[in-house]
């Protein structure tokens, strides 16, 4: 999804999409995107018994950006 995001930005602001992916990256507390199994993970902890008590919760699983 970064990398997509990246290219429809870099188009938009007429720059390099690997400059844009770069800077979205260090807009991150982690420094990086997300894999697909850290998603995964968070989708079966909700889908687990071990979440019985979450309710109505958005969970983010973005490295950090949504502290921005």
């Amino acid at each position: 999804m970064s990398q997509e995001l990246g290219k429809a930005l870099a188009g938009q602001f007429q720059m390099d999409p690997a400059a844009i992916l770069e800077s979205l990256n260090k807009g991150m507390w982690q420094g990086r995107p997300q894999t697909a199994d850290e998603i995964a993970a968070a989708a079966l902890y909700l889908a687990s018994d071990q979440s019985s008590a979450i309710t109505g919760q958005a969970l983010n699983v973005d490295g950090g950006i949504a502290f921005y």
